[in-house]
């Protein structure tokens, strides 16, 4: 059972404050409300909460202006917060995250269980006891790549497992937080059928880590390791991969790491994982002889200085050419990210269509979708198009 807590709620709706303060007191936290920011952050300045429960849109002082100054006059003292929201306003929300301290986010309409599971993670962020990250306790390793370890990962003060994502942070310099917290913290503002949903995504210690759904499905690298998949097999995952890619590209998101173990299958549909991260942490890379991403997926121009949508479009013509034929489109003597590079640029890719049965036109798209100059290659909305023609 979570101890006590002092907690302050902050709403200027005083049906929801009430709400929230009822349930809060309940389970026998001590809380103070305020219906307005101002009140608030005076009284809270003078005797400081554990946790802070404000909404995000306040006619006085907006949720977000009230943390940062809860920062300043606070430091270390200030509490965790929780911001309740009713809108993915990522924009508003991410203008506080370049301040120091916790903010976890808890979408409108919400259930009492989940208010309290995410009072209680907000409480456990001042000083874990466990092996804990943003409120998460990490259990056992299920994942690992070239850009962070997956943990199995359940909520402190209880709740169903998700996944935590524990981004490699030896690129992290102090001065790359903010930037890193606002762009995690906007990736969870992403919501797309064919992309694992993110709950949570912070800088904790200097450590970047973001929350997701866990999926139980296999990978699409696993599905197809034992042998190609036909046409009719293949056209509708391709589809909905190339449809959660081309919603991405519309946010302004580059994937920059797809391939087949980053796709999970789970019933009839697909689901994306690791959007975003890459793109992200290549921007703070000082070092720019280290390459993020799979060779074997990576477009010629990508070892350049390049962020561009064309390099998802190249990475899923490799996907296609993979599922499809169990083949790289080319076949490097040494397999690192220049000799692959190498490779697609002076290589002549053999068609689709002399390697298996596929319709003309996809063949004829897949060609662009692999030709060395970005230029030549299709949109995402185009490869949709073409997946989704049956």
């Amino acid at each position: 059972m979570t101890d006590a807590l002092d907690i302050a709620v902050v709403d200027d709706d005083p049906a929801t404050l009430h709400l929230v303060t009822g349930v809060l007191r309940h389970k026998g936290h001590t809380v103070r409300s305020f219906e307005n920011s101002p009140a608030a952050l005076e009284a809270m300045v003078s005797a400081p909460p554990r946790v802070a429960v404000v909404d995000l849109h306040m006619p006085d002082m907006d949720g977000v202006e009230l943390c940062r100054q809860l920062q300043e006059r606070l430091g270390t003292r200030a509490p965790a917060v929780v911001v309740l929201s009713a809108t993915d306003d990522g924009e508003l929300l991410a203008r506080g995250m370049d301040a120091p301290g916790s903010m976890l986010l808890l979408r409108k309409p919400f259930r009492s269980p989940e208010l309290l599971a995410t009072v209680a993670r907000a409480a456990n962020l001042a000083g874990p006891q466990k092996k804990v990250l943003g409120g998460w306790e990490l259990l056992e390793e299920v994942g690992r790549g070239g850009m962070g370890v997956v943990h199995r990962g359940r909520p402190i003060g209880g709740g169903e497992d998700v996944a935590v994502k524990v981004l490699d942070s030896a690129v992290i310099l102090d001065e790359d937080v903010a930037t890193l917290k606002k762009e995690l913290l906007l990736l969870c503002t992403l919501h797309h059928p064919n992309i694992v949903r993110l709950h949570a995504a912070g800088v904790e210690k200097g450590v970047p880590y973001y929350v997701m759904d866990i999926i139980r499905g296999p990978t699409l690298q696993q599905a197809v390791q034992q042998r190609p998949w036909s046409y009719a097999q293949a056209a509708p995952v391709l589809s909905q991969v190339a449809q959660a890619v081309a919603y991405l590209h519309g946010r302004g998101v580059i994937h920059r790491d797809l391939k087949s173990s980053n796709i999970l299958l789970e019933g009839d549909g697909v689901k994306l994982v690791d959007f975003g991260t890459a793109q992200l942490l290549s921007s703070l890379r000082r070092d720019t002889q280290v390459f993020l991403g799979t060779p074997a997926y990576m477009a010629p121009e990508i070892t350049g200085e390049t962020n561009h949508p064309s390099v998802d479009v190249f990475a899923l013509g490799v996907l296609a050419y993979r599922v499809l034929t169990l083949e790289w489109p080319v076949n490097p003597e040494v397999r690192d990210a220049t000799h692959w590079s190498q490779a697609y640029a002076r290589h002549t890719i053999p068609r689709l269509d002399s390697k298996v049965s596929v319709p003309v036109d996809v063949a004829d798209l897949v060609t662009r979708m692999l030709s060395p100059r970005a230029v030549e290659r299709p949109d995402a909305a185009a490869v949709v198009q073409a997946f989704s023609a049956g």
